[in-house]
């Protein structure tokens, strides 16, 4: 079966000269008719291979997994897909088995069907190398993670160019390190600071409680050494792609007034999770933060390997380029799991001294308005080899533990739901006829 998915509408799709005609289409209207993944992981412990929510992306698992040619056709947002495309990419966490597999090196999730996937991708819009650099890595990135043959990725100019194999052909790989823009503010402890979680699920999430050591953390810091506590600004990414706050007045939050922002939120599909993305393209599209804003990230990965976050901070290079902000580096955890289990044991004790120490590393590059890279200088910290803008904290239990542990929970949920932990539901194409295009 062909699929294609793409933010076109029809009248755009219509223009599209396609060599080939897909077999399903899933289009800018279904995409805008369904929901954001809410990362409530139900579509591996209560429906296998197929998503609870009851919109035109509830079978995508399934149709993945009837799928041997998957195109896709994407505007190109800070070098990541679109946020519409995004959406169906994260919607399609039930292609993926919950357990896990070791590809060179690195534990990534089982595929749920046997075949692989031919993929060819069109990424039009790019605004320059930069962008094009960190959407290779994300393919390539993706390549392992969902078992995928990317066979060519193109950047044309415009929609309408895409869906033909010629133009610019991308090689597939993780491309050469983009050079940060230079710190635009000058350095200095900030007074006020958004920590800005992205989390679908916000309250008892990893990412909730990252967020909370960090200020915790930094508030504890600053009276030790005498210095006036920075003004914490809490605000939450909601799936609508629009920031929320308890306290926030009609309108929204307004971040405009704060030196520095700190985003927290958990890697999807080797990149942000697509409600982030959308709020990222409006902030840079209507000017929301000042310019001079120093932004920082947290994230946290299921896999073991802190390095698969580091694909995503090239979509946050990449949006600080087009806002006019300063991309200062970010915090990537692995093996976040052990996150929420662990969260009230000791700061430094075994199960959270690694994830606490770079936590403080990002805190002392904060409160002294540098870069990551300039503070792991300034204080004799080793930096990442393959990005010197990124802290590494690794997972404190062994990896086959950590595998073990992790696949013993998704059995004993799955048993609980009485469900079948390696279903492989079919798709019915007869059935879906006109419902997954337009």
């Amino acid at each position: 079966m062909h699929t294609l998915i793409c933010d076109l509408d029809q009248r755009e799709r219509d223009a599209l000269d396609l060599p080939e005609t897909p077999d399903v289409i899933v289009g800018r209207e279904a995409l805008e008719a369904s929901a954001p993944c809410r990362g409530c992981f139900r579509c591996w412990t209560e429906t296998p291979g197929r998503c609870v929510m009851r919109d035109r992306l509830q079978d995508l698992g399934a149709l993945l997994g009837a799928t041997d040619r998957l195109d896709i056709i994407s505007a190109s947002c800070f070098g990541g897909y679109s946020p519409l495309v995004k959406r169906a990419l994260d919607r399609a966490l039930p292609y993926l088995h919950p357990n896990f597999r070791i590809v060179d090196g690195q534990m990534h999730h089982r595929l749920r069907y046997p075949q692989s996937l031919r993929q060819r991708i069109w990424l039009y819009g790019t605004r320059d190398d930069g962008e094009r650099t960190t959407f290779l890595g994300i393919a390539r990135a993706n390549e392992v993670n969902l078992g995928t043959q990317v066979e060519g990725i193109w950047f044309p100019e415009r929609a309408r160019d895409a869906g033909r194999p010629d133009g610019a052909l991308g090689a597939l790989g993780v491309g050469s390190p983009v050079t940060d823009a230079p710190v635009l503010g000058a350095p200095g402890a900030p007074q006020r600071i958004a920590l800005v979680n992205a989390s679908p699920k916000a309250k008892g999430s990893a990412t909730e409680h990252l967020l909370a050591d960090f200020a915790d953390a930094l508030g504890a810091y600053a009276r030790l050494s005498g210095s006036p506590v920075p003004k914490i600004i809490d605000a939450h990414c909601t799936l609508r792609g629009e920031l929320s706050a308890p306290n926030a007045r009609k309108g929204g939050v307004d971040l405009s007034s704060c030196e520095a922002i700190v985003i927290g939120y958990p890697l999807f599909v080797d990149a942000l999770p697509a409600h982030l993305t959308a709020w990222l393209e409006r902030a840079a599209r209507e000017g929301a933060l000042a310019s001079g804003t120093k932004l920082y990230a947290i994230c946290n990965l299921g896999s073991y390997e802190a390095e698969q976050a580091l694909s995503s901070f090239g979509i946050l290079r990449g949006f600080c380029h087009a806002a006019g902000v300063s991309w200062c580096g970010g915090l990537a955890i692995g093996g976040g799991g052990m996150i929420v289990p662990f969260a009230h044991s000791p700061r430094m004790g075994g199960m959270r001294r690694a994830r606490s120490e770079g936590i403080d590393a990002l805190i002392a590059a904060v409160r002294m308005g540098l870069t990551v890279q300039d503070a792991n200088e300034r204080f004799g910290r080793e930096a990442c080899g393959l990005d010197p803008s990124a802290i590494l904290a690794r997972c404190p239990t062994p990896r086959a533990i950590y595998k073990l542990a992790a696949e013993a929970l998704w059995r004993k949920l799955a048993r609980a739901n009485h469900a079948d932990l390696d279903a492989q539901p079919s798709y019915d194409l007869g059935a879906h006829a006109g419902t997954s295009g337009s």
